[in-house]
């Protein structure tokens, strides 16, 4: 099976791995397990994508040559991994913060994003587990300001 892979997500990916691939046919369908074989050097220079090919074992004739079929790779595994709603983020000049409750009180911490999957946006420093995070009415909330929480 050939895949073109995105130029960003490339660097994820290494021989060897495993892809599950799915088909979808009239009478039946069911995935296949395959193997990374192939992962070229270079990249389409018209669509930026690059070539990879994954190797699976086709016994039970669900697959056709030239058929398209659905492939789910793993791009990488984030582990403890702190995701918060994108809006909770402040945009400042030269950083992002986020406002978290201290006892009673706002406080303005400073943040590091990185993966941004819908609305959420994940958190690489500056919180940690447990933080109560304002996430309604931050925009207006001042650094030691008396907050009230309401579930």
């Amino acid at each position: 099976m050939v895949v073109e892979i995105p130029e960003r997500d490339i660097a994820f990916f290494a021989i060897g791995e495993k892809a599950d691939i799915f088909v979808e046919k009239k009478d039946r369908g069911g995935s296949l397990a395959g193997t990374i074989t192939f992962i070229s050097e270079l990249a389409d220079p018209r669509t930026r994508t690059t070539r990879m090919e994954i190797t699976l074992d086709n016994k039970q004739r669900l697959l056709r040559s030239g058929q398209i079929v659905r492939a789910s790779l793993t791009r990488r595994i984030l582990k403890d991994a702190i995701l918060i709603p994108l809006l909770a983020v402040i945009p400042m000049e030269d950083s992002k913060a986020v406002y978290v409750v201290n006892s009673t009180q706002a406080k303005r911490r400073e943040v590091e994003i990185d993966i941004i999957r819908g609305d959420q946006i994940q958190i690489t420093s500056g919180l940690k587990p447990g933080d109560k995070l304002i996430i309604a009415g931050h925009r207006f909330v001042a650094p030691g300001q008396k907050v009230n929480i309401v579930p």
